[in-house]
């Protein structure tokens, strides 16, 4: 193909989860949980992947003039449309759980030696930065702003006094949100 453009940099994540849950009777129990992040988008730099001439006889390729004038102006694009490409190397918090949830544990069978249940039911609170959407680099520390309804659901089953099976399942759904980004046009 004609015009390929990379983007080659290094990417780390440091994340720290602060947690708070708080046990009432009757197995029902609040949970809370808040993730600390530092992103790093780092030494950053670009690429032409275009074919050379020796790759492509007779269509566009590296040398091609007007390819070449968007590789001398690319910078001075950016700036027309005030975008930024620093790289990005942030301290955040994400987007916080909060969560209301019952545990039930059941022992009482002569074929199992036990079966454990746990269900969560909250909501996911947009705590977290935004990107910012006029640095090409820039990430979100969560969802981008977005609320969630979230539900949790755990099962471990015993057997033999030495082998469980276990199972895990998460939904989120998101509320509708509307914002404007930039496109290309």
């Amino acid at each position: 193909g004609f015009a390929s453009f990379g983007i080659c940099s290094e990417f780390k994540i440091i994340e720290a989860n602060l947690s708070f849950e708080q046990n009432f009777n009757c197995g029902f129990f609040f949970r809370a949980h808040m993730p600390i992040r530092k992103l790093e988008f780092d030494n950053t730099c670009f690429r032409d992947l275009s074919p050379t001439d020796e790759e492509c006889f007779g269509c566009p390729t590296i040398n091609t003039p007007i390819w070449q004038t968007f590789l001398e102006h690319f910078d001075q694009i950016l700036d027309r449309w005030c975008l930024g490409c620093e790289s990005f190397n942030e301290w955040g918090v994400g987007d916080t759980s909060l969560l209301l949830g019952l545990t039930r544990n059941y022992q009482e069978t002569e074929l199992l030696d036990f079966v454990d249940m746990t269900f969560q039911a909250g909501v996911l609170a947009p705590t977290g930065k935004t990107k910012n959407e006029n640095q090409i680099f820039s990430l979100p520390f969560g969802y981008n702003g977005h609320w969630a309804i979230q539900g949790i659901g755990d099962i471990s089953i015993g057997f033999y006094d030495w082998l469980t099976f276990g199972g895990h399942i998460e939904a989120m759904f998101f509320l509708k949100k509307n914002r404007n980004i930039r496109l290309q046009t």
